[in-house]
């Protein structure tokens, strides 16, 4: 029998008031699509998992976070606007992924239900959002790669496979640096 994960209410509250913060900047901003960008999710979903002491939650946000917060750095060099909460909901968030993860393991398969999540939001973001605020690449890519992809579909399958590969070098990885695992 194994015992119920720990809850890490700090840690929780911590990432989830990361994301408030953001939210309400991009809320007094009239730029309330930027709620929905897969890292201010992701530090949601570590907030959330930590409080609720969930090891595939906090996962999930946390896999969001490593593999946005290289192409928010990315965008910030090619000129984005920088936004001090965003360095709350990005580096903050995936700091406090991370202590998570120690805490409360990394369970088994992680990397995929991470990739389908995404694969789900990208699809709502599609949906639910103005094409010109390209909220998560969901209407075109990323400016200045429109022609290394024949087509928007294979840009997001080619992103989707290289998050999908991050996830699992994480899953698979990690524990071989101290992390455990979890069924």
């Amino acid at each position: 029998m194994t015992s119920a994960p720990r809850k890490l209410p700090a840690l929780g509250l911590a990432a989830v008031a990361f994301y408030l913060a953001h939210a309400t900047e991009s809320l007094l901003r009239r730029q309330p699509d930027n709620l929905l960008w897969v890292c201010n999710l992701g530090a949601l979903a570590v907030g959330i998992g930590l409080l609720l002491g969930s090891p595939t939650l906090n996962a999930i946000g946390t896999c969001w976070l490593v593999f946005g917060l290289p192409l928010w750095i990315y965008d910030l060099a090619k000129g984005g606007e920088f936004l001090w909460t965003s360095a709350l909901t990005h580096g903050g968030g995936a700091i406090v992924g991370f202590v998570g993860l120690r805490k409360l393991g990394l369970p088994r398969g992680a990397w995929w239900k991470a990739t389908v999540a995404l694969g789900a939001l990208n699809l709502f973001c599609r949906v639910a959002t103005p094409a010109a605020q390209n909220i998560n690449l969901s209407h075109a890519p990323y400016p200045g790669w429109e022609g290394m992809f024949p087509s928007h579909l294979v840009y997001l399958v080619s992103l989707l496979g290289v998050f999908a590969a991050v996830a699992a070098a994480l899953e698979f990885g990690l524990p071989r640096l101290g992390f455990k695992g979890t069924p």
